[in-house]
């Protein structure tokens, strides 16, 4: 994990956090980064890798109404001597904030066709970008890594299995998401 001086990257946004967040983003650009940052623990440097080819917008057949946003990351960390593959996700209107699904939708809506990359910036724009939107926001400090820390453990208390932290995680070594996996009761029936 990448360390940020003056940012706690074990801090834990709560989902009203991140809702927070991307309603004061000044942009539909910002806004849909924090939305994917949110929703799914990606990286800053996927982020940025991002092509317009790896979202599609689904319109409902019969209204005609957005209805589902599909997204497929390339993680670029190596397993073994292989790559591994792309994580694909699917977020359908009304199972996520609305907030997250009208600002990626408007914002993928208005790239240019000639855009390949979906967010045209550096991953230290990100990085500044984050970090004076929590201190307006929030009053702290953030990076990237906060987002993807938070989500992962949220997921994991949520009840997430092993397997399915690994593969949003874009991990193969089950040491690697051990952090997000803390003690929580269980409840026992014999």
């Amino acid at each position: 994990m990448p360390t940020y001086s003056k940012t706690d990257i074990t801090y834990l946004l709560s989902k009203d956090d991140c809702v927070r967040l991307c309603y004061h983003a000044r942009n539909y650009r910002d806004k849909s980064m924090i939305a994917i940052m949110s929703l799914i623990p990606v990286r800053p440097d996927e982020l940025v890798r991002l092509k317009k080819e790896d979202l599609q917008l689904i319109r409902d057949t019969a209204t005609d109404l957005p209805c589902c946003i599909k997204l497929s990351i390339e993680t670029r960390k190596k397993k073994g001597n292989k790559f591994f593959p792309k994580r694909h996700f699917d977020f359908v209107y009304g199972d996520i904030p609305d907030v997250f699904f009208k600002s990626i939708w408007k914002y993928v809506s208005q790239i240019k066709t000639e855009d390949s990359r979906v967010f045209p910036i550096s991953k230290r724009q990100i990085r500044y970008m984050i970090d004076r939107l929590g201190m307006r926001v929030l009053g702290r400090h953030l990076c990237p890594y906060v987002f993807r820390h938070s989500t992962l453990t949220r997921y994991a208390n949520e009840g997430k299995g092993i397997d399915e932290l690994m593969y949003l995680k874009g991990a193969s070594d089950i040491s690697s998401i051990s952090p997000y996996i803390h003690g929580r009761e269980q409840r026992i029936k014999f």
